[in-house]
């Protein structure tokens, strides 16, 4: 992607993400922490402009992300919130122990 920038004499680069569930948290706070700005597309606006361009729901990652593009190019998006310092600490906090560190309870651990 850095070599694309370059080579196309860019400025800047906007990743346009469809957010879904907690997945997008990641990569957005780790491409923010490297200079790149991170939108976000929404869930309808893609699934209404799906339909417009093919008059079809089927879901394909090639057409989706044709989608997502021409909705950052035309400025439907917002901007993330992605929270920072305190505030960072205060949502990990709400966390249940045994899911911190690994993602999963460990056996006999957790509510259920």
């Amino acid at each position: 992607m850095l070599k694309l920038v370059a080579k196309n004499d860019k400025k800047q680069i906007v990743l346009g993400l469809e957010p879904t569930g907690h997945y997008w948290f990641a990569i957005a706070a780790w491409m923010v922490s490297n200079g790149i700005s991170v939108v976000q597309v929404n869930l309808y606006a893609v699934k209404q402009s799906k339909e417009i361009e093919d008059n079809s729901r089927l879901k394909d990652d090639r057409k989706d992300t044709k989608i997502i593009a021409n909705l950052v190019k035309d400025g439907n998006y917002r901007m993330p919130y992605l929270p920072e310092d305190i505030y960072a600490d205060m949502r990990s906090n709400t966390i249940p122990e045994p899911y911190r560190a690994s993602g999963r309870p460990e056996a006999g651990q957790g509510s259920g």
